[in-house]
């Protein structure tokens, strides 16, 4: 999407009659413009049907848009150990299979290195070595050097 939601008529001028337009206008009337914000997709039957950004990115001069980067850091570790553990609950997978046999290209980890170890962090590897078989990973993957 390289558009951008543009939020310049006040709330009484804006025509909020769909659905879409009363969640934007609710969404914007929330959100501070010269304050942080968020992005917002609604997708329905897989296609996105509306997008919009509000607010700053870094609380000074970037608008938010439906294209923002979001730096989440290690946000997602949640949301892969909820994914995990309900892939398991419905057998597609188990805990103690070895990591490399849902992704072979971390065959390289060996076999003792289970999907439970990653997710509890006991694997038995340290960043270095990570870095290491990652490199090499990436590298039978691509067949080139891995980008730092």
């Amino acid at each position: 999407m390289a558009w951008i939601w543009k939020r310049t008529l006040p709330k009484a001028v804006r025509a909020e009659t769909t659905p879409l337009a009363r969640i934007d206008g609710y969404v914007a009337s929330k959100i501070r413009p010269d304050g942080p914000g968020l992005a917002l997709a609604i997708v329905k039957a897989g296609a996105v049907v509306h997008a919009a950004g509000y607010g700053l990115a870094d609380g000074r001069a970037h608008p938010i848009t439906p294209d923002t980067i979001f730096h989440l850091a290690s946000c997602g570790k949640q949301f892969t150990g909820l994914g995990i553990a309900m892939l398991a609950k419905e057998g597609k997978l188990h805990l103690d299979d070895p990591v490399a046999k849902h992704i072979p290209l971390l065959a390289a980890f060996g076999p003792r290195v289970t999907i439970r170890r990653l997710l509890h962090h006991t694997a038995g590897f340290a960043i270095s070595m990570t870095r290491t078989v990652l490199r090499k990973c990436w590298h039978a993957a691509s067949g080139r050097p891995m980008p730092m």
